[in-house]
C-alpha cells in the first residue's frame, strides 16, 4: 500500500466521521451537507493540475458559509445573529439547493486547457509585463479617489498589483515564495492602514494556490498551510474590531502597524483567554445562514416569493450603461432594500449585508426553484471558466487575469447584482487592458493553434 492510498484513506475517513457527527446534530440533510462540503474540500486540497479551481473554491466557500458555519452557530448562543429555525429545518432546506449546485458545477467542470508547464513556459515572455503591472497597480492602491465614479477602476486598476506578482511568480518560480510573501506583505500593510482586510484574504486565497501550483506543493504541507491559514484568520478576527475602534474612532495618532502588530501578539500570546470571548463573534462573522434562515422564516409566510424580480434587476444593471438607464437598479441602497423585504430584518442606516446567490434563489423561486436555478448557477459557473479558458488560448493574459474577473463570483456572501456587475464590468476592463497591453506597451508573441492542436508560441 502506497502513501498516497494512505492519505486518500485518511481523508475519507476523516469526512465520513465529520458525517456521522453531522448526523447527531442535523439529521440526514445534515449529514449529506457536511459530506458534500467534505468532498469539496479533499477536491480542492488536493488540486494539482489546475492553477486556480474557481469553480472547486466557490463551492468551498458556500459550503463554509451555507453548511458548516451554520452547524456551528447552533452550538453557541449568539443573540444577535441567531439562527431563526431548528438544524434539521435549516439543512432540510439548504443542503438540497447547494447540492444541486454541486451537481451543476461537476457535471459541466471545465477540462483543463493551460498546464503549470504551460502558463511557465508563457510566462517566461512576460517579465517586462509583471513588472508594469506591479507599478500600475500600486500607484492606484495609493491613489486617493476623489469621485466616486472612478473607485470601481481604481479598483480594478490597483489588482493589477496582485496579477503581476503573479504573472512574476511564474516567471521565476525559484523566487516564487519571495513574491508571495511580498505581495501580500505590501497589501498587509495597505490593509492596516485602511483598517480593512477583506481583500487581503481574497488575493491571499489566489497567490496561496498560485504557490501550490508553481511548487508543485505536496498534499501535507498544503493541508499545514491551510490550517495556519485559518489560524491566522482566527487571530485576525480577534483584533479587527479593537484595532478598528482605535483607529477610526478613538483618534489613534501613533504608528498603525506597531498598534495592529501589537494587538496580535497580544491575542496570539493569550489564545486560550481570546478564542473563549471571540470564538462565538468569529463563526458568526463567518455564518450566512442567519440570514439564509430568515429568508426561509420570512418568505412564504410573510411576503411572497418574488419570482426572479431580483435576477432581472441584477442582469439589467450589469448589462445596461447607467448614462442610458439613469434609474436601473444599483448595488447600494436599492440592494438593501432587497434584503429587508427577503428576510424581514431591518438594517441600521449605514450597514449593507448580502443575501447570498442561494437565498436570494430561495426568495426568488422556493426550494424546488432554487434548487433548479443553483444547479444553473453552477453550470452558468463551469462554462464561463470554460469561455475564458478559450479565451486564453488565444493570449495566455486572459487566464492570467482570471482572479480579477472571479473576484466577485467565487464569494458565498453577496447578492446577484453584485456578482453579475463586477464579472461583467470586470470582462470589459481587462478585455482593454490586455488590449493596451499588446498593442502600446509591448508586442507579445501570441498563442496559435497548430493543425495538430498542440499549442505553442507564434513565430
Amino acid at each position: 500500500m502506497n502513501r498516497m492510498t494512505i492519505d486518500k484513506g485518511l481523508g475519507y475517513l476523516i469526512i465520513i466521521i465529520c458525517v456521522y457527527w453531522a448526523y447527531t446534530q442535523g439529521g440526514i440533510f445534515g449529514s449529506l451537507g457536511v459530506g458534500a462540503v467534505g468532498f469539496v474540500v479533499y477536491d480542492f486540497i488536493t488540486q494539482k493540475k489546475v492553477w486556480l479551481p474557481i469553480g472547486e473554491l466557490a463551492l468551498l466557500l458556500g459550503g463554509l458559509q451555507w453548511v458548516i458555519s451554520p452547524f456551528f452557530s447552533y452550538m453557541t448562543e449568539n443573540n444577535v445573529y441567531s439562527m431563526s429555525q431548528p438544524c434539521n429545518e435549516y439543512m432540510m432546506y439548504t443542503v438540497p439547493m447547494y447540492i444541486a449546485f454541486l451537481i451543476g458545477y461537476y457535471v459541466f467542470r471545465p477540462s483543463l486547457l493551460l498546464s503549470r508547464i504551460d502558463l511557465i513556459k508563457y510566462c517566461s515572455t512576460a517579465e517586462k509585463l509583471s513588472t508594469i503591472l506591479v507599478c500600475i497597480g500600486l500607484l492606484f492602491i495609493f491613489l486617493p479617489a476623489s469621485i466616486s465614479a472612478l473607485l470601481f477602476i481604481k479598483t480594478l486598476a490597483s489588482y493589477l498589483f496582485f496579477i503581476g506578482f503573479i504573472i512574476r511568480m511564474y516567471v521565476n518560480p525559484e523566487k516564487s515564495t519571495m513574491y508571495l510573501l511580498l505581495g501580500l506583505g505590501i497589501q498587509l500593510l495597505n490593509s492596516i492602514r485602511a483598517g480593512m482586510f477583506h481583500e487581503l484574504l481574497i488575493w491571499g486565497i489566489f497567490m496561496i494556490m498560485t504557490w501550490f501550483n508553481v511548487n508543485e506543493v505536496p498534499l501535507k504541507k498544503r493541508i499545514f498551510i491551510f490550517i495556519m491559514s485559518f489560524v491566522g484568520i482566527f487571530l485576525l478576527q480577534t483584533v479587527k474590531a479593537s484595532y478598528r475602534q482605535a483607529i477610526w474612532y478613538n483618534g489613534y495618532t501613533g504608528s498603525k502597524v506597531e498598534l495592529f502588530f501589537s494587538l496580535l501578539v497580544n491575542n496570539a500570546i493569550n489564545i486560550n483567554e481570546v478564542r473563549s470571548e471571540k470564538e462565538e463573534t468569529t463563526i458568526a462573522r463567518y455564518n450566512q445562514g442567519w440570514i439564509i434562515s430568515r429568508i426561509y422564516n420570512n418568505i412564504p409566510q410573510n411576503h411572497d416569493f418574488l419570482g426572479g424580480r431580483t435576477y432581472v434587476e441584477a442582469l439589467n444593471s450589469a448589462i445596461l450603461p447607467r448614462f442610458l438607464f439613469p434609474n436601473k437598479k444599483g448595488a447600494g441602497a436599492q440592494s438593501r432594500e432587497d434584503f429587508i423585504e427577503m428576510t424581514g430584518y431591518h438594517l441600521s442606516r449605514g450597514t449593507s449585508m448580502g443575501l447570498s446567490i442561494l437565498g436570494e434563489s430561495y426568495g426568488n423561486f422556493g426550494l424546488l426553484g432554487g434548487a433548479v436555478f443553483m444547479f444553473i448557477w453552477g453550470v452558468f459557473i463551469a462554462k464561463f471558466i470554460s469561455f475564458i479558458d478559450r479565451l486564453s488560448m488565444k493570449d495566455f493574459l486572459w487566464i492570467m487575469f482570471l482572479p480579477i474577473i472571479c473576484f466577485n463570483l467565487i464569494k458565498a456572501e453577496i447578492s446577484m447584482m453584485s456578482v453579475l456587475n463586477w464579472t461583467v464590468k470586470s470582462v470589459l476592463f481587462v478585455g482593454v487592458v490586455i488590449y493596451l497591453l499588446r498593442h502600446l506597451v509591448m508586442q507579445l508573441q501570441p498563442i496559435v493553434e497548430k493543425e495538430d492542436d498542440d499549442i505553442y508560441f507564434g513565430e
